[in-house]
């Protein structure tokens, strides 16, 4: 959970999120925040995370027990206190 992969092509860690199963929504919905400095340094970290042969052999795991249903991404931009983007 440390994000070893993650940092090493370029990505920060923000935090995994799972549902709290009872409390509403679906409970099949986890989220993992990765953050970047710009769009050009989150396309070198896809670049990079594709090529990094961990990250294949952790993707073929997944895709063994199945436990991705599915993997959508958004990009999203931070909002300073002062509503600036960031």
């Amino acid at each position: 959970m440390e994000g070893d992969i993650i940092t090493r092509c370029g990505g920060k860690p923000l935090g995994y999120f799972l549902p709290k199963r009872g409390f509403g929504g679906p409970d099949n919905i986890a989220l993992a925040l990765i953050g970047f400095q710009s769009l050009a340094a989150y396309e070198s970290y896809r670049s990079r995370i594709a090529a990094d042969l961990d990250s294949k052999k952790n993707l073929a795991d997944a895709e063994k027990s199945r436990c991705i249903l599915i993997e959508d991404r958004s990009y999203f931009y931070r909002i300073s206190e002062n509503g600036a983007e960031e």
